[in-house]
């Protein structure tokens, strides 16, 4: 017989002693016997039995059913009672405490053994279902991905923290389904009300969501889920319940999406300078005997001049793939403006018919930037200026300081940009309507917007047809001068 420690709380000497020696007889060690509820209630505190036998009937102020009540409070020791009084009042008021069993007086040694091991076996199933509770309820809680448990009309009963990390997702009210979501597919939301499981990817539109004050949020916009629901229980029983699991897919599909744009990019931009190297190198070959010095020379200065084009476009590649994956790695220090601006515009005057004015403030202006970053947006500013205006017309580079920063500006005589152009710039293949004869870089103002933001500033264009375009951004000022 295991060693049980029992305690008797009994008011009856003769009846206490009697119980104890009958559990001796049983096997039991020695009980400890305690005389009033209050006693009971002390000795459970220091003696932590494993099992209390209650007599109901206790004098003095606190009788049984209240002293059961009070432990309770404390340890969860299995209660069984006592009794000599089986009417159905004392039978109301003892099963509000939740005992593990009655014993009705008189009772015989059997009676007394089964009642003891049945709440001892039920004492010990609630204490491995409460840890098993508290490990699903960790595990639950500690998962990486969203978990919501669903009532058999899909309406949330509860929902993990991650689930609530989700950008944008506050709080998921019970009162409404998770089937009428409008962002659910309708082959979904069929499969589930079959009992199939079913997994989705969905892109999912907030607005649609706020309409049916499905979310407690103020967020806007879409983000990817992909998206697992289950039935709860099993075929043969089940609870008629959803085990719903999502997870925040946004950065790998902003990174499918990278890839195809990144592929296409390629094809779109590498072609035709490509084209015009392997050109100019064949033809220089291939046509030695019959050119000129002269002609030689410029064939190999074009390949040269769009083998640098190439390397830039590159470049731009690079830096658009870096800003997707938020890997920039800013290196920001105080520069001066007006030396950025001169080595872009070096690079443009040879080779160009263009007049550049640097219309820059003295003293000279000073902004937390990285330089290679500020050189690489300005220079495809201006790339841009060039293309898109007549040779031989003025580029300015302009800056002024204001509340928000440093606002630098490259504006051009060009052709100008129309409204419904303008509502494309800064977007991959944003080639404008009316270009004339200059070609669409489609990538070097999407490169210019990413790093433009990575700063914490923004980037905008001013600009009417036949007018000519002005491009400005901003950027933190520190407002140090020199002479």
């Amino acid at each position: 017989m295991p060693q049980i420690k029992i305690l008797i709380v009994e008011d009856e000497a003769i009846e206490a002693l009697d119980i104890q020696q009958r559990l001796v007889n049983l096997g039991y060690q020695a009980s400890e016997i305690a005389y009033s509820g209050e006693e009971g209630v002390k000795k459970v505190t220091e003696t932590n039995p494993d099992i209390v036998l209650m007599d109901i009937m206790l004098p003095g102020k606190m009788d049984g059913i209240q002293a059961a009540a009070q432990i309770r409070e404390f340890s969860d020791v299995p209660v069984i009672y006592l009794t000599a009084y089986a009417d159905d009042n004392t039978l109301s008021r003892a099963r509000i405490t939740e005992p593990y069993g009655y014993i009705v007086k008189p009772f015989q040694e059997k009676d007394l053994h089964v009642a003891i091991n049945l709440a001892l076996y039920k004492h010990e199933m609630e204490r491995r279902l409460r840890d098993s509770e508290e490990m699903f309820r960790g595990i639950f809680e500690a998962s990486p991905v969203g978990i919501a448990i669903c009532d058999s009309e899909g309406k949330p009963l509860s929902v993990n923290r991650t689930a609530l990390q989700i950008p944008g997702v506050a709080g998921m009210p019970k009162n409404v389904s998770l089937l009428d979501d409008p962002n659910m597919p309708p082959e979904a939301a069929e499969k589930m009300k079959q009992g199939e499981t079913v997994r989705f990817e969905v892109r999912y539109d907030f607005e649609k969501a706020k309409a049916i004050k499905l979310y407690e949020t103020n967020k806007n916009g879409t983000i990817w889920l992909d998206v697992t629901v289950r039935p709860l229980g099993s075929r043969r029983t089940p609870s008629g319940g959803y085990l719903v699991v999502f997870q925040d897919i946004t950065e790998r599909k902003q990174a499918e999406e990278l890839k195809d744009e990144i592929l296409a990019l390629i094809s779109h931009e590498l072609k035709t300078p490509i084209t015009v190297v392997k050109g100019a190198l064949s033809t220089a070959l291939e046509e030695q005997a019959n050119l000129s010095a002269e002609e030689t020379q410029q064939l190999l200065d074009d390949a040269l001049a769009e083998a640098d084009s190439l390397s830039f476009i590159l470049d731009n590649l690079l830096e658009l793939t870096r800003a997707q994956m938020g890997r920039l790695n800013m290196q920001r220090e105080p520069i001066h403006i007006r030396g950025v601006v001169r080595a872009v515009i070096e690079r443009f005057k040879e080779g160009s018919t263009h007049h550049f004015v640097m219309d820059l403030p003295r003293p000279v202006m000073t902004v937390e930037a990285d330089p290679l970053r500020l050189e690489h947006v300005l220079r495809n500013l201006v790339e841009n200026a060039v293309k898109y205006s007549l040779p031989g017309s003025v580029i300015r580079i302009f800056a002024r300081n204001g509340e928000d920063g440093t606002t630098i500006g490259v504006s051009d005589q060009g052709v100008g940009i129309s409204e419904a152009d303008r509502q494309r710039l800064f977007q991959p293949f944003a080639r404008l309507g009316n270009t004339g004869r200059a070609a669409g870089s489609g990538l070097g103002l999407l490169v210019c917007r990413r790093l433009v933001e990575a700063h914490g500033g923004r980037i905008w264009v001013e600009s009417e047809p036949g007018k000519g375009s002005t491009f400005l951004f901003t950027l933190p000022c520190d407002w140090q001068g020199t002479p």
